[in-house]
């Protein structure tokens, strides 16, 4: 067995000391919204700014703000939050806020590295490794997910006309 130490790896749960990634990690409620879309002075949307959280890449600090946080979409978390007026259901997607930090895809033309979801889209995941699944305890009757690495890329450009 692997003893790990330190803040990093450990914390202070109900008097005694656990490992962090089975108690901390990004996909706990408190990081989680109904809808993604960002509510403006300008433009209504399902989640207020000051109400968006991320774990930070430390894996301690809470990061705020979609300045700082993205959104990643729960497949098949879809709650009904209410009724069309044609009596249908009205269902909105759930999302994970995580932390930009680490969301780059090359430098642009001056050298300037490029950061954040506005500068890079997702290229490639690859999925969750059994190990990762077993270590933060996610099973078939789990409600907590296994976000998988993400591979960035550049958004296109559009050409000015």
């Amino acid at each position: 067995m692997k003893i790990v130490t330190g803040i990093k790896n450990c914390q202070l749960i109900s008097g005694a000391w656990k490992y962090r990634p089975t108690h901390t990690n990004p996909d706990q409620q408190r990081f989680r919204t109904i809808g993604e879309k960002v509510a403006t002075e300008k433009s209504a949307g399902a989640v207020k700014d000051v109400d968006i959280k991320c774990l930070a890449k430390d894996m301690t600090t809470v990061r705020t703000t979609s300045a700082n946080c993205w959104p990643f979409w729960i497949e098949g978390a879809t709650l009904v939050v209410g009724t069309n007026l044609d009596k249908t259901n009205l269902k909105q997607d759930k999302f994970i806020w995580l932390t930009t930090e680490g969301v780059s895809c090359g430098n642009d033309s001056t050298g300037k590295l490029r950061t954040g979801v506005k500068l890079c889209r997702e290229k490639k995941r690859a999925s969750c490794t059994t190990k990762a699944l077993s270590r933060l305890g996610i099973g078939k009757n789990s409600s907590s997910i296994c976000i998988p690495t993400i591979t960035w890329e550049a958004q296109p450009v559009n050409p000015v006309v």
